[in-house]
């Protein structure tokens, strides 16, 4: 099996296991506050939406500019997910 099919099968079972328990905690922002697995979730499916409607797919090259934190960690989640 390729690298890159290794990367969607972990990447699936990391959207599994958000599906699995969505209640549960998945990040923590800077504030303190608490982002449930399914919220998460529902964020990665927009970015992952948003990216497609680009036209992004494997293979393409993509700056982004984002402060440090947690918006940085899911945009970063989103576009692993839609370029794997």
């Amino acid at each position: 099996m390729s690298g890159g099919e290794d990367e969607k099968q972990a990447f699936a079972a990391f959207l599994d296991a958000l599906d699995q328990a969505p209640t549960a905690t998945a990040l923590v922002k800077e504030t303190g506050e608490a982002i449930p697995r399914g919220e998460l979730r529902a964020v990665l499916d927009d970015w992952a939406q948003v990216a497609a409607d680009s036209g992004l797919t494997a293979g393409h090259r993509l700056a982004t500019v984002l402060p440090g934190g947690s918006a940085t960690a899911i945009a970063l989640l989103a576009l692993l997910g839609r370029v794997n």
